[in-house]
């Protein structure tokens, strides 16, 4: 039989195609996390890309609204009025929970904030506001407030004892000098401890916290004792004001501290971080009770104030630290006596 030739095939000429638009197809969560990263004005300008991304930018679940929302060139519209419009807008056309809401305002006092968000798990703040309302955020872990204002009257009055109630989850809470302010303005007198206790609480961080005035002390007392469950405390002091103490601490209420602890125990508490130390009464007997209640304490780190303080006065405070008894055997004491020396005291 005759052998079949093969007809060679012939190549067909290449055709233009348009590109996939792979960016468009990938999945929602990852474009979420693509959104996320832009700032909001960005985001929302992916918006005119394709019909596709026309409310991309509405579903990722974390917000972040700094200055550069409110900044207009239109002076005469003023900023209260921005900032509602920009909020309103922002929720209307949000879709699905927030939860995570970074906001600040800067060079303007606001009176009133509300938040309700029930999916809202990290709330943080930095501006100039009287009062900030948290009240339907059930799952709240993270609370981070810088920089209020001590509220007026007429925009209301926090309560510290039951301030913290409608966020019972609460695990991490940054507060500095005006926050502590802003909660303590509702209260005649701090109470030892708050209404209901923050036992999810694992990290307390406070910036700029002066001791030795009455309400800051009382405050960052109160907070420790209603967390039984405190695993780090971190906290940098700033006694720059210090002549201007609004109610300065007697050495009686320092006296009295470790009675106030009767009864009360950090089990949980594994590291404390100091910053700014300057060896008054009250940081001492604060230092002292920490070491005596911590049974778990791994570590505390102690970085004495430098400046305008001497290294004999420095060596001083470290001696008397050193004898203090901890309740931890496996406790160490760092201290760092200027940035080249750091001595480790061991029980």
């Amino acid at each position: 039989m005759p052998r079949k030739v093969k007809t060679p095939k012939v190549k067909k000429p290449c055709t233009a195609t348009s590109p996939l638009d792979v960016l468009s197809n990938l999945p929602a969560h990852v474009l979420d996390d693509i959104l996320i990263c832009l700032p909001l004005r960005d985001a929302v300008r992916t918006s005119i890309l394709s019909n596709k991304w026309r409310f991309n930018w509405c579903r990722p679940p974390a917000l972040m609204l700094d200055q550069t929302l409110w900044d207009t060139t239109n002076e005469n519209i003023n900023f209260v009025t921005r900032f509602t419009d920009i909020i309103y807008h922002i929720m209307a056309f949000h879709v699905g929970p927030i939860t995570k809401f970074i906001l600040s305002i800067a060079d303007i006092i606001l009176n009133h904030i509300q938040i309700n968000e029930p999916k809202l798990k990290s709330f943080d703040f930095t501006g100039n506001v009287d009062l900030i309302s948290l009240k339907k955020v059930p799952v709240l872990v993270k609370l981070s407030l810088a920089d209020t204002v001590e509220p007026s009257w007429k925009a209301g009055q926090p309560d510290l004892s039951k301030y913290f109630e409608s966020f019972p989850t609460l695990e991490l809470l940054h507060l500095n000098f005006h926050s502590v302010q802003f909660l303590s303005a509702g209260s005649v007198d701090i109470a030892a401890k708050l209404s209901a206790p923050l036992n999810c609480l694992k990290s307390l961080c406070l910036s700029d916290i002066c001791l030795d005035e009455s309400v800051e002390l009382s405050v960052v007392l109160c907070l420790i004792r209603s967390s039984p469950y405190l695993q780090d405390i971190q906290i940098k002091f700033d006694y720059s004001a210090l002549d201007k103490l609004v109610v300065p601490v007697s050495g009686d209420v320092v006296n009295e501290i470790p009675a106030s602890f009767m009864g009360v125990t950090l089990n949980h508490l594994r590291s404390v971080k100091l910053e700014g130390i300057s060896g008054t009464e009250t940081e001492i007997e604060f230092i002292k009770l920490l070491l005596a209640k911590s049974s778990m304490l791994v570590r505390m780190l102690i970085q004495p104030k430098i400046e305008n303080e001497t290294a004999e006065t420095r060596l001083k405070v470290l001696a008397e630290i050193t004898k203090f008894p901890r309740a931890s055997t496996k406790a160490e004491v760092d201290y760092r006596l200027d940035d080249n020396c750091v001595l480790v005291s061991s029980q």
